[in-house]
This record gives C-alpha cells, sequence and structure tokens, in this order.
C-alpha cells in the first residue's frame, strides 16, 4: 500500500528551499530600504544647498541697495575668504528712503560690535539699509577654527568632522531701540 503525503526528508528540504528563498527577499528589501534613506538623506542635503545657496546669491545680487549714498555708506564694509559683511536695504520691502521702516540701519552706540570684529561703522545710516554678514565664524572671535565647528550643533550633527554652518546675521535698529 502507497502511503500519501511528504516523507520526512522532502518535507525539510522543502523548509530549507524556501527558507533561502524567504531570506533572499528580506536580504533585497532591507538593501532597498537603505537605499531609499541614503536618497532621500542626499536629496534633503542638496535641497538644502540648493535653498541656501539662492538665499546668499539673492542677498549679493542686492547688495547695496538702498544704502545712504550721501553719507558714504559702505556697499561692502569688508569681505575675506570666510566672511563677507555688506549693507542693503533688504527689509521691509519695498522701504520708503524718506521715512525708513524697521529694521534701520545699524546703530553702533547701541552695540559696537554687533557685526563681528571687522566692521563698526562710526555712526548711524540715515537709510534703512541694515548690515547683512555671512560668516564661517560663529563664536565671533575673529578666527575660522575647531572652536566653530563645535559652536555650532548643525555642523556636530553631520557625518563629516571637517563641516562648519555659513550663517546669515542681520544687524538694523529695531523700533524697541534694539
Amino acid at each position: 500500500m502507497k502511503k500519501k503525503g511528504f516523507s520526512l526528508m522532502e518535507l525539510i528540504i522543502s523548509m530549507v528551499a524556501i527558507g533561502v528563498v524567504v531570506g533572499g527577499i528580506i536580504g533585497i528589501f532591507l538593501r532597498h530600504q537603505r537605499y531609499q534613506k541614503y536618497l532621500e538623506a542626499l536629496t534633503q542635503a542638496q535641497e538644502s544647498g540648493r535653498i541656501g545657496i539662492e538665499i546668499l546669491s539673492r542677498d549679493l545680487k542686492q547688495m547695496g541697495a538702498g544704502i545712504d549714498v550721501e553719507n558714504q555708506q559702505l556697499m561692502i564694509a569688508y569681505a575675506s575668504p570666510y566672511e563677507v559683511i555688506f549693507n542693503a536695504n533688504l527689509t521691509p520691502y519695498p522701504d520708503d528712503p524718506t521715512n525708513p521702516g524697521y529694521p534701520k540701519a545699524m546703530n553702533p552706540s547701541l552695540s559696537p560690535s554687533s557685526a563681528g570684529p571687522h566692521y563698526a561703522p562710526g555712526r548711524q545710516y540715515e537709510t534703512g539699509a541694515e548690515t547683512i554678514r555671512y560668516t564661517l565664524d560663529i563664536n565671533d572671535d575673529g578666527e575660522v577654527n575647531e572652536e566653530d565647528k563645535n559652536a555650532s550643533s548643525l555642523s556636530r550633527s553631520t557625518r563629516n568632522p571637517n563641516d562648519y554652518v555659513l550663517v546669515r546675521r542681520v544687524y538694523g535698529e529695531l523700533a524697541d531701540g534694539t
């Protein structure tokens, strides 16, 4: 009499074959998932870089807009490989030159070293041209070094130990006198 069903050996071989196929499928799925996370991070980094370059480019193109020409307000106050300080009337837009809105031009009597160690205007200019500073010197010590990397949580959060953060700071007198 012939027995119906599988023998124990056939069942074990079938289970091993199914296990190999399922293991391969899981491996492919996990590799795809890791690659997808990598692509998402790459896309986000590229998008952040593009937006940063766009903002920097827009600001640099407006350099000198609405400055106090009659009193010789500088268009470019300071430039170095790691920092640029310039004057432009970016906010509010549009601004009335006869009655500028806030922020007004930087007032050196309020905080003489507010734009960093490289620029301190001798007076407050009449227009609303605020001072814009792009720098890698986060701690304002006049040098770009390891301390600037450690001063920023953004530069510490990347995988690259040589990353710096480009900081945009706008200086001008606000309505409350600060």
